[in-house]
């Protein structure tokens, strides 16, 4: 299967709806009406609907699917560039290479207070885990290596990559602003549909299988939501309703999840079989040339079917037709998958959203790990990953790297190895026993399976205890632990200001795994930190300024500072997952104060020497607790590299 057609034909329903669209007005949501909108992320698409009886029924939800995937409903597709001023993914090497915190959060907060200013209540919904059954999976594999190939392909300045950290940042902006959110167990899709009928609201989102999902309330794309058009407390956007499918192409709305399935569901896995056998039973071909005559055809076979069960009948006897048994029982389960996925939009897989949000029930945790983590999941003060886990597989997408080189996962490995033994160790028991976790991660232009075994015990501390126990102990503990992980001198971490100590245990890491051949200027690092940390004042600031800027003159290794760039967000990222883990021991940091990726990209294309950083330092660090923090980070860095 071409990864360029299945991204196509992952589209061809929205594109379908998009069309039909036209012929409906433009809805007006006004300040006086106190609309609640529920929110749900999505890491790789994101979409945004409203309901036209939001007037009437005060409510907004908004949806976004999210990652174990880094991404979320107001994040634009990767796939396709978008200048809508929505977008989180960043592009242009030279100067967004890595993630700019401090712009990924003005976006998302201006993106809120916009919503806010009208009277709309926003609640966001945020993917978990990767559903345990792989429905997804060949899917993700497939997306994975198309944009790697596809930004390969792209000049430096149209490449575009998702910060590393930016579901960390994103819902530290919705924790400030007091704004309702959760993480599923698994994918929200399905979830967030339920929530909206119950609620019979709109919901935002750029997923494009809520056009399928029927949403009572309507939905709303992300990308037809202009922020600049916000004026007098009113929000313009284009609304999106199944009915009117039914309405202009005569397809009836049960028919939508079977109509979805031919196009190419990502649901179904199904690569094209179920669309080619379908169009060559109507005489037709499958090329992208004739896919108005197809969908047409394909349209009109269906509505002639009486019910979602007829329409199933039809497509089941396509695959008879023109498949061996032994390939028509295996397309046969994932067609019906894909339509029972479209289905499931009454009750609620795992614990009832709704009543979560409003406080009057308590999720129920089905499963095998311990309440105290699923509730730092549930909270988004933790990723879905060691749910991955728990069935022994994760999925660790490639960013912007040098595809030659080896994946910037590569170097937290170890970090993840621990991770594994905490998750592992502290399931309930009675579940089954993982020996292994299947990495599923990069291998120059390839998705390939790597097995990882889980690390136990820690050099320096012993036996690693269960999560469970690491709940019940007290502070001085959790951080024995944290420090003997990152090998890490206690007393040099008091010493440090709560803001900085994650950054200063994933810096030291980060040094003590870097290969002897990467030049590193250890100074950079600090400086940087320092810089975002105190860059409110004027000496900082004209330096933040200065670095931000203006770069060198192009003719160092750009390739090596944008992998070690990546490498060292990607070690701040385990970092904290396992400073969540463990009960969050020390503070965890604003994205935007440990990492800007501007500022270091700049500072080191400069290749400046120790003596013009010394002269930095002393020419702009003029107060005493800046010079105290930086001096301290040189002094905790390793010296015997």
């Amino acid at each position: 299967m071409s990864s360029f057609k299945f991204v196509r034909v992952q589209r061809i329903m929205e594109i379908v709806a998009q069309k039909l669209s036209t012929k409906q007005e433009t809805f007006v949501i006004k300040k006086t009406i106190g609309i609640s909108c529920s929110l749900v992320r999505e890491p790789e698409k994101k979409r945004l609907f409203v309901s036209e009886r939001a007037r009437k029924k005060k409510r907004l939800f908004v949806s976004e699917r999210a990652r174990k995937k880094n991404g979320c409903s107001l994040v634009r597709e990767p796939e396709k560039k978008r200048d809508d001023g929505y977008s989180w993914s960043e592009n242009g090497t030279a100067r967004h290479y890595g993630g700019n915190y401090s712009e990924v959060r003005q976006k998302v907060k201006s993106f809120f207070e916009a919503l806010l200013s009208c009277n709309i209540k926003p609640y966001v919904v945020f993917d978990g885990a990767y559903d345990d059954d792989d429905k997804k999976l060949h899917d993700i594999i497939a997306k994975c290596e198309f944009r790697m190939k596809e930004n390969e392909e792209k000049p430096p300045k149209n490449m575009e990559c998702f910060p590393v950290l930016v579901y960390e940042s994103f819902t530290m902006v919705l924790k400030k602003l007091g704004i309702p959110h959760l993480a599923c167990d698994g994918e929200a899709d399905n979830q967030i549909a339920v929530l909206a009928r119950q609620w019979n609201c709109p919901v935002i989102s750029c997923d494009s299988d809520m056009y399928i999902f029927n949403l009572p309330g309507g939905f709303i794309n992300s990308s037809d939501i202009k922020l600049d058009q916000v004026t007098s407390g009113e929000l313009k956007t284009r609304l999106y309703l199944a009915s009117k499918f039914q309405d202009n192409i005569g397809l009836p709305i049960t028919l939508l999840p079977v109509a979805a399935t031919v196009m190419g569901s990502v649901y179904a896995d199904i690569d094209y079989e179920v669309k080619n056998l379908f169009f060559k039973r109507l005489g037709g071909k499958s090329s992208f040339a004739n896919i108005s005559r197809n969908l047409k055809n394909a349209f009109e076979l269906l509505r002639n079917a009486k019910s979602q069960k007829s329409a199933l009948e039809i497509l089941m006897q396509c695959v008879d037709e023109k498949l061996p048994s032994s390939k028509a029982l295996d397309l046969k389960k994932r067609i019906h998958s894909s339509v029972s996925v479209y289905n499931a939009v009454n009750e609620f897989a795992c614990f009832d959203i709704g009543k979560y949000f409003e406080g009057k029930e308590l999720a129920k945790h089905r499963r095998c790990l311990p309440d105290c983590v699923m509730e730092k999941i549930r909270s988004c003060a933790l990723s879905g990953m060691p749910i991955d886990v728990t069935v022994g597989r994760v999925i660790l997408k490639p960013t912007l790297e040098q595809f030659d080189w080896p994946p910037i996962q590569h170097i937290s490995r170890p970090l993840r190895q621990i991770i594994y033994g905490l998750v592992l160790k502290s399931c309930n028991i009675g579940t089954k026993r993982v020996e292994y976790v299947t990495e599923i991660v990069r291998d120059k232009r390839s998705m390939t399976k790597q097995p990882i075994k889980p690390v136990v015990e820690v050099a320096g501390y012993g036996l690693l205890p269960t999560l469970q126990e690491i709940d019940g102990q007290d502070e001085r503990n959790k951080i024995k632990l944290l420090v003997a992980i990152f090998r890490f001198e206690e007393n040099l971490l008091e010493r440090l200001p709560s803001e900085s100590k994650v950054f200063a245990l994933a810096l030291n890491y980060f040094i003590r795994n870097t290969c002897p051949h990467v030049t590193l200027s250890l100074k950079i690092y600090a400086l940087c930190h320092v810089i975002l940390l105190y860059r409110e004042f004027p000496g900082v600031q004209s330096l933040y300024n200065m670095l931000s800027s203006s770069t060198g003159s192009g003719k160092q290794n750009v390739g090596l500072f944008h992998n070690n760039l990546q490498r060292f967000q990607e070690c701040l990222n385990m970092t904290n997952t396992i400073n969540v883990l463990l009960g969050t021991p020390v503070k965890q940091p604003d994205p935007e104060t440990v990492f800007d990726g501007t500022l270091m990209y700049n500072f080191f294309m400069r290749e400046p020497t120790d003596s013009v950083v010394d002269q930095l330092t002393k020419t702009h660090l003029l107060e005493e607790q800046m010079l105290k923090l930086y001096n301290a980070l040189l002094f905790i860095l390793p010296t015997d590299i």
